[in-house]
């Protein structure tokens, strides 16, 4: 499972969800995509959080560049937003 996290929208601001288990890791895995590239990763964030409540939702992904020596930093941009009713 590669990295990500859940944030919940309360009023204007996103909140990261708490996760339901104290020790986890995820494994670093590197996808290639050229600019403006998009890809589809199915996530289970069951194992994580358990099962969310009403609301709306987004998912953080973790980017970093290909070659640190030209692109500095790590990003966590948010990849995805959805509602659970």
């Amino acid at each position: 499972m590669n990295y990500f996290s859940i944030e919940k929208k309360q009023g204007d601001t996103w909140i990261e969800v708490n996760a339901i288990i104290e020790e986890y890791g995820f494994n670093d895995m590197g996808y290639i995509l050229s600019e403006r590239q998009t890809t589809e990763i199915e996530i289970n964030w069951e194992w994580l959080y358990g099962e969310l409540t009403s609301g709306e939702y987004r998912v953080i992904k973790k980017i970093s560049p290909i070659n640190p020596h030209t692109n500095e930093g790590t990003y966590f941009i948010p990849s995805s937003e959805f509602i659970i009713d």
